[in-house]
């Protein structure tokens, strides 16, 4: 574990204990959803490190769209023709084809992603402005999950787990915020900052949870119980035949992080 291992999980760490900080104080609020932002820096730290490129961009254009929001509702300083532009409504386009493409992502190959991509933007105009957002999500959700269970061998289990459960969390408050932005008439800050927490924390985990050859450099589960993520190598065994050809057996060994 590295300098910068540890300096991510401690900001993590810090994250999740000030955005229950406004519970105690609520006058704490308004600059504590930005501060919870910085989570973002390890979303990209872990991309990069997986040369996930196309999240980098989709992580860097969700936090801009999501902070120019907040500076206008929160703080605000908004841009101007802010209201013009209909800002609000891109921020929805955006969050909703942000949770898609995640999901679609973890549960399907990059080339079949890629395929849906324009699809996936066509959908969340079309849901947000039928206000069938959570419907869809919920189906695509589903579909995902039910592929993603049918190829488990592909994952790493617990990385699996813990994404799941922080996109569910990550979508369960932002559909909350948005149904108390409507029956309240006020903007759902507390709910806002769970949302980005949850949501970026879900690319952090996405990034390395496929079985790819890559290992995913967080490491959560094990670092909390002190153990290292153990990797499966494939060591091929040639043995002659009558035919003249090889005929290969394999067999699978483990090799500590640690002994590397």
């Amino acid at each position: 574990m590295n300098y910068l291992d540890l300096i991510s999980l401690a900001l993590i760490g810090i994250l999740f204990l000030l955005i229950l900080f406004p519970l105690t104080s609520e006058a704490s609020g308004d600059w504590i959803i930005f501060v919870t932002y910085t989570i973002a820096i390890v979303a990209v730290y872990e991309s990069v490190i997986h040369s996930q490129w196309k999240f980098i961009t989709l992580i860097t254009t969700s936090l801009l769209i999501h902070l120019v929001s907040d500076s206008c509702k929160v703080a605000e300083s908004c841009i101007s023709e802010y209201e013009a532009s209909d800002f609000g409504s891109l921020e929805k386009y955006f969050t909703l084809y942000g949770l898609l493409h995640l999901i679609a992502y973890v549960s399907f190959n990059s080339e079949t992603v890629e395929v849906f991509v324009p699809i996936l933007v066509f959908v969340s105009l079309i849901s947000v402005n039928l206000k069938l957002d959570s419907l869809l999500l919920a189906l695509i959700g589903i579909v995902c999950f039910i592929n993603l269970i049918t190829n488990k061998a592909k994952y790493y289990i617990e990385d699996t787990i813990a994404f799941l459960v922080f996109i569910f969390l990550a979508a369960l408050f932002y559909f909350l915020k948005i149904d108390k932005d409507v029956a309240e008439n006020e903007e759902g800050n507390g709910l806002k900052r769970f949302f980005v927490y949850f949501y970026f924390l879900a690319f952090i985990v996405s990034t390395g949870i496929k079985k790819e050859g890559l290992i995913h450099n967080m490491r959560l589960f094990e670092r909390l119980c002190g153990r290292n993520r153990e990797n499966n190598i494939i060591i091929a065994q040639v043995v002659p035949s009558k035919t003249g050809y090889a005929k290969v057996s394999t067999e699978t060994t483990r090799i500590d992080l640690k002994d590397l």
